[in-house]
């Protein structure tokens, strides 16, 4: 199973095959900034 506790602003949980991403950055209400956007890229997801 991957590791994916060191993404800042992504939590990633993996399960029976489906993937559920949750952006966590509710201080701005989850907007995108650069930063959320190279995880998701870094992760794989988009």
């Amino acid at each position: 199973m991957y590791d994916y506790s060191f993404y800042e602003h992504l939590l990633i949980e993996v399960k029976d095959g489906v993937a559920l991403l949750t952006i966590n950055r509710p201080e701005v209400y989850n907007a995108t900034n650069a930063k959320l956007h190279n995880e998701l890229r870094w992760s794989g997801w988009i």
